[in-house]
């Protein structure tokens, strides 16, 4: 294996770590020691990678947000149904318990209680997903449903705030493709909030 193969290796059971210790024990368990020690590592592997603890977090939230962004793309790239088709991808990822995991979203969780601004990728990448559900030849009301349903659903698994079984999310998720393929009345293309 080569050096930076290794290295590579290295971060990623480092990064895995971080998200299994805040997914198990809550953000406060996250500490540059445990994260070494989880990962079978020395304290001195993790600070060569994450210089600092926030630097872990934030690496935490941009890997989880580059997951979601792969995986929606991946769906948007198989399916040849169109209008919508991000849409519909977007929405099956967060409805997705494979993508929705207490690990997925443990930078999330960590960056809320450590530093809000690292919480800036997110929030810069959400208003990206925003504005690319608008141009995805749906109505703007209808984006900003699927978003807000979707990211709703991600944060309240995430939380633990009352989330609904999995028959529930699969009939909301039913519900959320049936109103891309169909939309009610004065809810076409052009519609505005």
């Amino acid at each position: 294996m080569t050096q930076r193969s290794d290295g590579l290796a290295t971060r990623e059971r480092i990064l895995t770590a971080a998200a299994q210790l805040v997914a198990s024990g809550g953000p406060s368990a996250l500490t540059l020691d445990r994260a070494a020690e989880v990962a079978g590592t020395s304290k001195g592997a993790v600070l060569y990678h994450y210089q600092s603890k926030n630097a872990l977090i934030a690496a935490l939230v941009r890997t989880a947000l580059d997951q979601f962004d792969a995986a929606s793309e991946a769906l948007v790239t198989r399916s040849a149904e169109r209008p919508g088709s991000y849409a519909r991808a977007y929405a099956k990822v967060a409805f997705d318990r494979s993508s929705n995991t207490p690990e997925a979203s443990a930078g999330l969780l960590a960056a809320v209680t450590n530093d809000l601004d690292l919480l800036k990728p997110a929030v810069k990448r959400h208003a990206a997903v925003q504005r690319r559900l608008e141009a995805d030849q749906i109505a703007p009301t209808m984006a900003t449903l699927i978003r807000l349903a979707a990211d709703g659903l991600y944060l309240t698994r995430a939380f633990g705030l009352a989330p609904p079984t999995d028959a529930q999310a699969a009939k909301v998720l039913k519900l959320i493709l049936d109103l891309i393929a169909n939309p009610p009345p004065n809810y076409g293309p052009k519609d505005r909030p």
